[in-house]
């Protein structure tokens, strides 16, 4: 808050279970500084983001620590909890094959679907 000058604001875009002190709540009120939260997003960001990853200008590749079938998602969740090795993101593999071409989960269509019916 120190750095803030008089008026300022603080937007939160990462969300934690974890408490933050922000000093003398008197403080925050005689110097008009402002906490905001961010939390969430819409569809339409959800899919721009896909867009961007699928036409390959956005690797998310960086920012996963690991990958968990669906049997393991406690695993997954205990490593985020523990912070074990500091993951980031950890992916949920609900089958095996998915994503592969031909395979049962293929992915067929640029949003997933279902390929056309044969003629």
């Amino acid at each position: 808050m120190r750095s803030l000058g008089w008026g300022g604001r603080v937007v939160v875009v990462g969300q934690s279970l974890e408490p933050v002190e922000a000093g003398p709540l008197l403080v925050l009120s005689f110097l008009r500084l402002g906490v905001l939260g961010h939390l969430g997003y819409q569809k339409r960001h959800l899919e721009r983001v896909l867009d961007l990853i699928a036409a390959g200008r956005l690797d998310l590749t960086g920012s996963v620590s690991g990958r968990v079938p669906l049997e393991g998602v406690n695993q997954g969740i205990g490593r985020l909890t523990a912070k074990t090795e500091a993951p980031v993101r950890i992916l949920v593999i609900p089958d095996p094959s998915f994503g592969r071409t031909g395979g049962p989960g293929a992915r067929t269509g640029e949003r997933g679907e279902a390929p056309p019916p044969a003629p």
